[in-house]
């Protein structure tokens, strides 16, 4: 780990102006005082820090001091995607890189002491948690690993890290039946930055808990406010109107509505949902000729996208799409 004068003098450099690069092993960033602007992303304006040689930026929290412990957050060229991590984290990524890699050639018994030279870099003992928890995957796992990495990433996420909240989520969602802590840590996520975290939380709501299905609603509306996921969002929310799920009116007026816009997004199975509507003449007329025209749609969308499943040595594979025999049932009914 860096020693603790050298992070203090490269932050205390950046400080006064200077312009200063720091590896982390992936991406060399550079600290330019001229070249800072602000950005706003998901309600919250932030002021850039650093750039690399692709012209990704990394960005604090207007407003906040800038120290070891200031959160850094890489938004993506929406500004709308979040990752956030510590400046001391960002100084000590290359060496951590080092560490991880280690232990994934077998040194993974001797994490005790790489718990405690991080220790006062909390981020850093993300990564290690994380290679501990990935450890109980493979031969070197054990359920000590599993009770560790959690410890490790829960004593992280009530310190903020929104990274560990996310795995404190995954956790009560995959190993328990507690859905008030899926929520709550997805929740905590989701308010430190992890915004991938509203779309499991509005999947997790409608598919299985949806006594909080106004919870649902509300993060579905989030995400087409600052465009996450935003044709998945209007597709959710179409079918919810539409099936009135989880006790909510039904509105079929307003869920076609979603659902088209859904569509006109190019979201493949909002086609394919629409056009069940339109043969069956729910929310819409009955009309066999646009049904058949959006499953087409959805059926070519579906293709592009199982491409890349299909078999690389065999050229001559036909792809399918998904709704085949959804389209032949229509042909017939119109007699082609």
């Amino acid at each position: 780990m860096v020693e603790l004068a050298n992070m203090q003098e490269i932050v205390a450099s950046i400080l006064a102006g200077n312009r200063v690069s720091i590896d982390d092993g992936v991406d060399v960033w550079v600290f330019d005082k001229t070249q800072e602007h602000e950005k706003e992303s998901v309600g919250k304006k932030f002021v850039s820090l650093a750039s690399n040689v692709d012209q990704q930026w990394l960005y604090r929290l207007a407003g906040e001091p800038f120290s070891l412990d200031t959160r850094i957050y890489f938004l993506d060229e929406r500004g709308s995607s979040m990752k956030n991590f510590s400046m001391s984290e960002l100084i000590n990524k290359k060496d951590i890189y080092k560490t991880t890699s280690k232990m994934r050639e077998g040194r993974i018994k001797e994490y005790q002491a790489l718990l405690d030279e991080y220790a006062t870099c909390p981020g850093s003992l993300y990564w290690i948690a994380s290679e501990l928890s990935l450890a109980v995957y493979d031969e070197r796992g054990s359920e000590e690993l599993e009770k560790v990495s959690l410890q490790i990433f829960t004593q992280l996420a009530e310190k903020g890290d929104a990274r560990a909240c996310h795995e404190v989520a995954n956790h009560y969602y995959f190993n328990t039946s507690d859905q008030e802590e899926v929520v709550k840590w997805r929740l905590l996520a989701i308010e430190g930055g992890e915004t991938e975290d509203l779309k499991q939380l509005a999947d997790f709501i409608i598919d299985e808990y949806r006594q909080k299905i106004g919870l649902a609603l509300d993060t579905l509306h989030t995400m087409q406010q600052y465009h996450l996921h935003e044709a998945w969002a209007f597709w959710k929310e179409g079918q919810i109107l539409m099936e009135g799920l989880g006790g909510v009116e039904p509105d079929p007026v307003r869920g076609v509505a979603l659902l088209q816009k859904s569509s006109d997004l190019g979201h493949a199975v909002a086609k394919s949902s629409l056009a069940w509507y339109y043969y069956e003449g729910k929310g819409v007329p009955k009309d066999l000729h646009k049904a058949l025209q959006l499953l087409t749609e959805a059926n070519e969308a579906s293709k592009e996208f199982n491409k890349q499943f299909a078999d690389e040595d065999d050229p001559d594979a036909i792809t399918e799409g998904d709704f085949e025999d959804q389209i032949d049932i229509i042909k017939k009914e119109l007699g082609q």
